[in-house]
């Protein structure tokens, strides 16, 4: 996920956080009034009309456009010198192709700085190292077709589904990308 997708995520999250927090300071009043109503109190703090119960709905629209893509079966492996990093398409099957050629190295290099150091931090976390990647790459698309599915486009963004399938399996996936610094 690009570094500006988490961004926005992490603010709504702070706002929900917040939200939450409020809800839980009204209804401990209300539940503080409510007890001094059951006269357990020495005296009520304070009157109040009955409780009446509301929704509260957030809506976010986002306007994009879609595509399916359309007479392409497969996707073919690029060697590194073939790739290009010119369009969200290009880097999608750049970096395909890398994972499709085991190369790590090639890898790393189709993500911005930024969305790596955010992925790295993470993969650390989890012991997500080279072998790793690499294992899971040859378990997972070793002899797969790679198809290109669909584009859907909102503001910076890019959102490409693809499958990588065979015989036994279809394996659907998505890469978010967008254009920073003149790459994608």
């Amino acid at each position: 996920m690009s570094s500006k997708i988490i961004h926005k995520l992490e603010i709504l999250n702070r706002f929900a956080r917040r939200l939450l927090a409020g809800a839980a300071c009204f209804l401990s009043v209300a539940a503080m009034n409510l007890y001094a109503h059951n006269e357990e109190w020495a005296t009520p703090t304070f009157d109040v009309l009955p409780l009446e119960n509301f929704e509260l709905s957030i809506s976010t629209s986002y306007l994009y456009r879609q595509s399916e893509v359309i007479n392409v079966d497969e996707i073919p492996v690029l060697n590194r010198d073939k790739s290009s990093m010119r369009s969200a398409e290009h880097a999608l099957i750049s970096r395909m192709s890398a994972v499709r050629n085991l190369d790590y190295d090639w890898w790393v290099q189709t993500w911005d700085p930024d969305s790596w150091a955010l992925a790295k931090a993470k993969y650390a976390s989890h012991s997500y190292d080279r072998n790793f990647w690499i294992d899971n790459w040859k378990s997972s698309f070793n002899g797969k077709k790679l198809s290109l599915k669909h584009k859907v486009e909102f503001g910076g963004y890019v959102i490409l589904t693809y499958m990588f399938s065979d015989k036994k399996m279809i394996l659907p996936a998505w890469s978010t990308l967008s254009f920073l610094k003149n790459k994608w």
